[in-house]
Formats: C-alpha cells, sequence, structure tokens
C-alpha cells in the first residue's frame, strides 16, 4: 500500500471515539448508535479534506449520503430504566412509547401554561 495512503487511513477514524479529525465524520461501526440510526448520517462530510485526499488518491472513503445499509434501530428501554438501541422490531418497546407519550404530554402542558399567564 502506497505510504500516503496508510498513513491517511491512519487518521481517518482516530479521533476519540473513532471519528474523523477533520469534519468529525463517524465510521460504518457507528450505524445504530443513538446519535446516527440513520445510514444517510454514516461517513465523511462532502468537504473533508482528509477524504477529498483519500479520494484523489483512488480510494474510496465512505461519505455521508453514499453509506447504504438495509438495518434499522430503534430506542429503547431496558427493564432496568436504561435507554438504548437496538434492531427495529415489529411491535417497537412499549417502554419508551409510554415514555414518548409522558414526554408529549408534559411539553404540551407547559407550552399551555406558558400562553395562559
Amino acid at each position: 500500500m502506497n505510504k500516503t495512503i496508510e498513513y491517511l487511513r491512519k487518521k481517518e477514524w482516530s479521533m476519540g471515539n473513532g471519528q474523523c479529525p477533520e469534519c468529525c465524520g463517524v465510521p460504518k461501526s457507528w450505524h445504530g448508535h443513538p446519535c446516527y440510526m440513520k445510514a444517510d448520517s454514516i461517513g465523511h462530510k462532502k468537504d473533508c479534506g482528509l477524504a477529498l485526499s483519500l479520494k484523489d488518491l483512488g480510494e474510496k472513503p465512505v461519505m455521508r449520503g453514499e453509506y447504504k445499509s438495509t438495518a434499522e434501530y430503534e430506542h429503547f428501554i431496558f427493564e432496568q430504566g436504561i435507554m438504548g438501541t437496538r434492531r427495529k422490531t415489529k411491535e417497537g418497546c412499549p417502554r419508551q412509547k409510554e415514555y414518548d407519550k409522558r414526554f408529549q404530554a408534559s411539553m404540551d402542558k407547559f407550552i399551555a401554561d406558558s400562553f395562559n399567564k
């Protein structure tokens, strides 16, 4: 492998918990993370210098919007009350649905109370 490509590939996902140090993009392995639930959020931003350099060298870095996956994820709440993500299920998580319903009701009340002052 070309030393330049090797160097750039080592740098590519080297920041923090595996993000790109140039654009803060994330690799395929992050698909399913609570902030990266959809395939179109994975990869480098289109103006990322590191990714553009790899492209110039004939490589194919993962670019945001180009990563394709049929995997779908959902938020759920464990029995212990801890929130997480998992592969989407047919019926969804009843605890998450209840949480969302209570949260929406509290927001609706907050907004209504704000107008009634």
